[in-house]
């Protein structure tokens, strides 16, 4: 059953895995546009782009708010939801995806995280 589930939906894998897998289709060195335009073919649910600030590496987002146990990924960001699925007992799981680039806009890092919501 959990084999079925993960072939059906990738996204049900580990975050390193679908972060190899992001890596091989948006390589190191992408632009910021290529990356949207990926994004956007996938039916992938855009939740920010900035073009002044990179990712936390630790929370994923960008933020104004200094963090000094933290680091800051990339001159600019782009951060999609790419699956929300429920888990056994029916919690929730939202997969996310960070891009962070540099400030001419190529493609430096990325980040997976999935969050677990409990109903």
């Amino acid at each position: 059953m959990v084999i079925l589930l993960t072939m059906s939906n990738p996204m049900r894998r580990s975050e390193g895995h679908i972060g190899k897998n992001i890596l091989k289709l948006t390589p190191i060195g992408t632009s910021m546009e290529e990356v949207l335009e990926y994004a956007e073919k996938k039916g992938w649910e855009i939740w920010y782009v900035s073009y002044e600030f990179g990712f936390l590496k630790q929370y994923g987002y960008w933020t104004l708010e200094e963090h000094s146990d933290n680091v800051n990924i990339g001159e600019k960001s782009i951060g999609v939801v790419a699956s929300r699925y429920k888990t056994y007992f029916f919690i929730d799981t939202v997969v996310k995806i960070f891009w962070g680039f540099d400030e001419n806009s190529k493609l430096i890092e990325i980040s997976v995280s999935k969050e677990f919501n409990v109903p």
